[in-house]
């Protein structure tokens, strides 16, 4: 049976529950009246006054559950009861704000109240079916709150003699619940919304006062003490003057709870080929659509990783066939690697920020963060090139320790009004070749289109060295963050692996009042499948999480068994937030889940998901009859598969170098173009470099260096630095490939340095700065092939400054 079919069903019987409720009031108390029950008229100026009170009441009364949720630390709790209402799905609405507040005013206002009222005073009657309309709603929380709804509705009821005004009333409050209230808690800070429902509590009482008084009936010795005891408990709920809650919740921590295992949103296939989609990006957008990112393997030989991406309509239940949207660009500083997204929107663009590095022999090791952008979550993305996009990509962050370190990279993103808080993992080296593991943190104003330039450094938001000492928690292998701002509690909360690989592995999480300094919480075992690494967490397009949505962590996990590298599972596990007196730290003595990773089964349907070339830079020699080149297309399972070259069509190239005829690349002159191959909507770019004949073969042993130049404008060392600043030079060869040069040997250097002023800044032979007082200096940097350039060198002491 359909989902659709299910609600209809239920909607049904709710008609039905209602038509025989109906029957029997009608019947029962309002036979023969003429002004009693729904026969009773009202003005158009009463039903809105009605719906007013409504309005009022629950604005009210969720600041008031709200306060009384956060004292017990049992807001997640609550969330997780409302989640599915917030889902706003037709049956959802029709029932909360038609259905529901019909059944129900009849059933408890309607029968049961009158029955009381016909054998008992009104005040024991209300109180009673009150107590019934709370037990109904199944839990505490919702009990209690539903009481005091129930209690003022019965006032109504007994005041107008009539269940009308009561109906409309409640339709009020679950549409205003539903549309009204969540929005406007999601818009406005916890101050505001602190005003607004004291102020809203102060005319509730007032329209009760008005209600009695022109209805001729005394308000009641009972009712004033209900209202005093309202009163009493709504001050500190309401009280943003004397203690305001930005104040009252930096005194207090995140808990964050894995509440269900989850499920796969991706299952490897079981090939002798790497199969993974790690590091997920993931967005929630308005509509409860999802957008994820993933880094998902290359072709295996010149690239290490591509990015895809997914899709899914129904909050995560399902989701789209793969699509690679980001890949290496030939020639290039990417040309190695394209992985470990993260995206956020922004003034009508996705941003995708990336990790790359030009370290084929390392495995890579000197990683850069570079930038794309789209005007659609899926692409075309255009790539940063230091002055705009499109051009060749520059990085934006670009790591200028020793090769030796992984560098930096895994790049998160938030937004806060207009500002950028950019997070990025720092792998290096510090004096005597300590190794120092960090995360950096810095900021940008959006709103200046060279932003991406412009990123102000503001320092380290933690350091995850690997077991620092008794002091602090330890580290063992702890990856790459994750960063979300949760809007309800004005903080900052980031996620990542640690012990990641292993048995006994986890996720850690962190919390923080201003987004720079970031403080350990707890670790997450609980529901966490064992093996897991590189994890990510869903917020909207600023890396928001509001009130009320929808939850997921994502992580990439090898299970338990034999967890072979490089095929791995990404689990998608719904968790919830709350606020806590005290540093939650329970889940730390629990056990992870020692399941196995499950296998996709490889089938002759599998989608096609990229198009590529057996070489990004194809060489050619002028006056051959064509430049050798083959295509290839990828299916789900990373299995390549031959494309004859008759169906691809090549576009965007320089006529001057080469010419197309029949398929086949024809060599036109001596150059460099760049080239759009296009097959079946799939695209990707390659680079064509036509040598003469005599340096077609040196070309391709060996090409001679074209350009030597530096990564940085500048380098900035603090005096004070905690990691060694080195010069790695780049340079580009004749086959239009660029390379990081690395002064490894000492003996047999591929460049040396020298410092204008040695008293500013000394260069050891090994390629590290070392800085020696406040100032600037020119650095000059020869390779051994003659080749040389300039660089500015700026040396600063934060701590004389201080």
């Amino acid at each position: 049976m359909s989902v659709m079919n299910s609600d209809i069903i239920k909607a049904v019987d709710y008609i039905l529950i209602i038509g025989a409720l109906s029957l029997w009031y009608f019947y029962v108390f309002c036979a023969g009246k003429k002004e009693k029950g729904f026969l009773l008229k009202f003005r158009i100026r009463d039903i809105a006054f009605f719906l007013v009170l409504g309005f009022l009441v629950q604005i009210s009364a969720s600041e008031l559950l709200s306060f009384v949720l956060e004292q017990l630390d049992k807001t997640s709790e609550y969330s997780e009861l409302i989640s599915k209402v917030m889902e706003k799905t037709p049956y959802i609405v029709l029932y909360v704000c038609l259905l529901g507040p019909l059944c129900e005013e009849l059933m408890f206002r309607g029968i049961i109240f009158s029955y009381l009222g016909k054998i008992s005073p009104f005040i024991l009657a209300n109180m009673i079916q009150a107590l019934a309309f709370g037990i109904y709603h199944r839990n505490i929380y919702q009990g209690v709150y539903t009481f005091i709804l129930g209690f003022l509705l019965g006032y109504i009821d007994h005041l107008y003699d009539s269940i009308f005004p009561s109906v409309l009333v409640h339709i009020s409050i679950n549409i205003s619940g539903l549309f009204i209230e969540m929005p406007l808690s999601e818009l406005l800070n916890r101050n505001v919304m602190s005003y607004i429902a004291a102020a809203a509590f102060v005319f509730c009482v007032l329209i009760l006062f008005y209600m009695a008084k022109k209805r001729e009936k005394p308000f009641g010795s009972v009712m004033r003490v209900f209202i005093a005891f309202l009163t009493v408990l709504f001050i500190p709920a309401s009280a943003p003057l004397s203690v305001s809650a930005e104040t009252k919740d930096q005194d207090r921590h995140i808990g964050l709870s894995v509440t269900d295992p989850g499920y796969d949103v991706f299952r490897p296939v079981d090939s002798p080929h790497f199969d993974y989609r790690y590091g997920p990006s993931m967005i929630l957008n308005d509509d409860g659509s999802i957008d994820a990112y993933f880094s998902a393997p290359g072709d295996g030989q010149k690239e290490y990783d591509w990015i895809s991406y997914r899709h899914s309509d129904d909050n995560g239940a399902t989701w789209s066939e793969d699509k690679m949207i980001l890949s290496s660009d030939p020639g290039s500083r990417d040309s190695v690697s394209v992985c470990d997204p993260d995206v956020f929107y922004y003034a009508g663009y996705y941003y995708l920020g990336y990790t790359s590095t030009l370290d084929h022999e390392n495995k890579g090791l000197a990683n850069s963060v570079f930038l794309a952008r789209s005007r659609y979550p899926d692409g075309p993305f255009s790539k940063w090139d230091g002055k705009g996009y499109g051009k060749e990509p520059v990085p934006i962050v670009c790591y200028d320790g020793t090769w030796l370190g992984w560098g930096a990279g895994e790049p998160s993103f938030v937004v806060l009004d207009d500002t950028l808080y950019l997070y990025t993992t720092m792998d290096t080296y510090a004096a005597d070749y300590v190794r120092v593991r960090t995360t950096e943190v810095r900021t940008a104003d959006l709103r200046d289109p060279d932003w991406p330039s412009k990123l102000e450094y503001r320092g380290v938001a933690v350091v995850r060295t690997d077991n620092p000492g008794e002091e602090g928690y330890e580290y063992n292998d702890c990856d790459s963050w994750d960063v979300a701002y949760i809007e309800e509690y004005g903080k900052f909360v980031s996620v990542c692996t640690n012990r990641r690989f292993n048995r006994d592995s986890c996720i850690l999480y962190y919390e923080s009042d201003d987004g720079i300094n970031f403080e350990g919480v707890s670790e997450l075992n609980e529901n966490i499948i064992c093996g897991c690494h590189n994890c990510g967490i869903m917020g909207d397009k600023s890396a928001h999480i509001k009130k009320g949505d929808r939850t997921f962590l994502g992580y990439a996990y090898g299970g338990s068994g034999d967890p072979k590298w490089g095929m791995w599972a990404t689990r998608f596990a719904p968790f919830s937030i709350s606020l806590k007196k005290d540093s939650d730290t329970v889940n730390e003595e629990k056990e992870n889940l020692k399941e196995r990773r499950r296998f996709t089964k490889r089938s002759d349907t599998m989608g096609l998901i990229f198009f590529s070339t057996d070489r990004l830079t194809a060489i050619g020699r002028l006056g051959d009859s064509s430049i050798p080149l083959s295509f290839y297309i990828y299916d789900e399972a990373f299995i390549r598969h031959p494309v004859n070259a008759d169906f691809v069509r090549l576009t965007g190239y320089d006529r001057r170098v080469i010419n197309t005829i029949n398929g086949r690349v024809i060599p036109a002159g001596e150059g460099i173009t760049y080239a759009y191959a296009e097959y079946e909507g799939f695209k990707r770019r390659i680079c064509f470099v036509v040598t003469s004949g005599e340096d077609y073969g040196r070309v391709l042993e060996n090409p001679g260096m074209t350009d030597f130049f530096s990564p940085v404008e500048e380098y900035n060392i603090d005096k004070n630095v905690y990691y060694l600043t080195a010069v790695r030079p780049l340079a580009r060869y004749e086959d239009n490939s660029i390379r990081e040069i690395k002064c490894i040997t000492v003996k047999n250097p591929e460049f040396v340095l020298s410092s204008a002023d040695m008293s500013i800044c000394g260069v050891s032979p090994d390629g590290v700065l070392i800085p020696m007082a406040e100032g600037s200096t020119i650095v000059t940097v020869t390779s051994n092939t003659g080749r040389s350039y300039s660089v500015r060198v700026n040396v600063t002491d934060r701590e004389k400054e201080q």
